[in-house]
């Protein structure tokens, strides 16, 4: 089902989405509470007096929109999947995954699941964890000559994506302690 965006206010759209993505994930918030937050914050935005029933209309749309598929993978599951292939000790590599898995929980925040599929997601923040811990330059299972461990993985994925990548989780980083201050 098609819609165009021009028939939706933007602002009643992304409470709809906030709405719609906290029963998603399991955190489901109360509609009226979105509402009556998003009022507070922004009167000006918020005013109407059927905002409720138009952000319920708008979870509606999105779910047609969506086809009712429901279905995130996470990056979580190929962590685990790729991290097996390094010839590592069972404390290097558990140093590794749970760097990696760090890294995937603090990339939530980011946009980067809009961006990239959870398999670039996983091996860019393995990736970053190996430089981390100076083991970029391990041996892995079933090498071979003039490939990169990932390309057992995903085709064409390139260095410089996976440095994107983790970029965005470094700047989240950069983002999050400056706003500590």
């Amino acid at each position: 089902m098609f819609h165009s965006f021009k028939e939706f206010q933007k602002h009643l759209t992304a409470l709809g989405c906030l709405f719609l993505a906290g029963k998603v994930e399991e955190t489901p918030k109360k509609c009226r509470d979105i509402v009556l937050i998003a009022k507070e914050k922004y009167p000006d935005l918020y005013s109407m007096k059927n905002a409720i029933e138009e952000v319920m209309g708008i979870e509606r749309v999105l779910l047609q929109t969506i086809k009712f598929d429901l279905h995130v993978d996470h990056p979580y599951t190929f962590l685990l999947q790729y991290q097996r292939v390094f010839k590592l000790d069972r404390e290097k590599k558990q140093t590794v995954l749970q760097n990696a898995w760090t890294f995937v929980n603090d990339s939530i925040s980011t946009t980067l699941c809009l961006m990239w599929e959870p398999e670039v997601i996983a091996i860019s923040l393995i990736y970053m964890a190996l430089k981390m811990t100076k083991l970029d330059n391990c041996d892995w299972v079933d090498r071979q000559s003039g490939e990169q461990w990932w390309d057992q993985f995903v085709a064409n994925l390139t260095s410089d994506m996976m440095e994107d990548v983790c970029h965005k989780v470094l700047d989240y980083y950069t983002i999050t302690k400056t706003e500590s201050r």
